[in-house]
């Protein structure tokens, strides 16, 4: 054991600082190359007033508020089998954002979390965290359906047979999903493959109730984090309508949510969705740009800067 211990700790002393150098320069690939947002910024001429400085004012102060709820969330759903300190939980969605930012469609969000566990199992800590990202899942998929409506209304195609069918068949899976998401713990019944069922029985926990306040806790992120895109938009002079804006918004989360990322390559699918889809109601290009990206950067860049730090700071066990 003490060996293993030994070895580990070699493992950590390589790792962590390509982690600090790899981390770093994605964020520079990210902001200067990707982005682009130096020239963007150079080329955007802002008008700063006291009303708009209060609005970026107002979107870094729901920042804390973002990530609140997702270490409660988290601290809920591990709490079935492990007694976990508010610090731990800060400590897993920090890490969990630094290694999601460099992994495709965040997967290294699931490494970043489980790491910190010390009694769960970490594949059965890997599934637990399969819950908290269906439950946000769900949520931006239900919001998309609702901007999908809207745009057929706006475009005035809602007598379109193919894409009423493609709302219908959107709005059955959602259903099935929800479903299976409220009965997930009869996932544990499952005797068909006896080398995982072990794994499995880690569902057997969760209640309605728990599932309730996971998905309740993924919805008021949801809220925080697309009125923080909205308050961006008005920020940078995007002056389009209420509903306009929130229906281009939750179109653009969902798009960026679900189509595949790989790392390194996104060949700038926020800004190019942020642009496609809010770009319908506005022309000013570099504003819809610079409040995707200022986005990122108050949301993600900020949290795994900090996840940084956690991630050099720890230690196997």
């Amino acid at each position: 054991m003490i060996a293993t211990n030994t070895y580990l700790q070699k493992i950590i002393a390589i790792v962590k600082p390509v982690l600090l150098v790899t981390t770093f320069v994605f964020i520079a690939y990210k902001l200067f190359v990707a982005y682009d947002i130096d020239v963007l910024f150079s080329e955007y001429q802002l008008q700063l007033t006291f009303s708009n400085l209060f609005l970026i004012v107002i979107v870094l102060g729901m920042m804390p508020f973002n990530i609140l709820f997702e270490l409660y969330k988290w601290k809920l759903l591990v709490g079935k089998y492990e007694q976990i300190s508010i610090a731990t939980s800060a400590k897993a969605v920090f890490s969990g954002i630094c290694l999601s930012i460099l992994t495709p469609n965040q997967i290294g969000s699931f490494a970043g979390r489980i790491i910190h566990l010390k009694e769960l199992n970490k594949i059965k800590g890997t599934l637990i965290a399969v819950i908290g990202n269906t439950a946000q899942a769900l949520i931006a998929a239900v919001m998309g359906l609702l901007a999908g409506i809207f745009f057929l209304w706006y475009f005035d195609v809602v007598t379109d047979l193919w894409m009423v069918t493609i709302i219908i068949l959107w709005l059955l899976l959602i259903v099935v999903v929800v479903y299976f998401y409220f009965h997930i713990n009869k996932i544990s019944l499952i005797r068909k493959w006896p080398k995982i069922i072990e794994y499995l029985s880690v569902f057997a926990a969760y209640e309605s109730k728990e599932l309730r306040s996971i998905l309740l806790f993924s919805l008021i992120r949801y809220l925080l984090f697309s009125t923080q895109y909205f308050l961006l938009l008005q920020f940078f002079g995007i002056d389009i309508g209420f509903v306009e804006s929130y229906a281009a918004i939750l179109a653009t989360l969902f798009v960026q949510g679900f189509v595949p990322s790989f790392l390194l390559i996104e060949l700038g699918m926020r800004g190019a969705s942020a642009i496609w889809l809010i770009g319908i109601f506005s022309e000013n290009v570099p504003g819809i740009l610079l409040s995707a990206y200022t986005l990122w950067i108050i949301n993600l860049m900020i949290p795994a800067l900090v996840g940084l730090f956690v991630l050099l700071k720890w230690r196997a066990v």
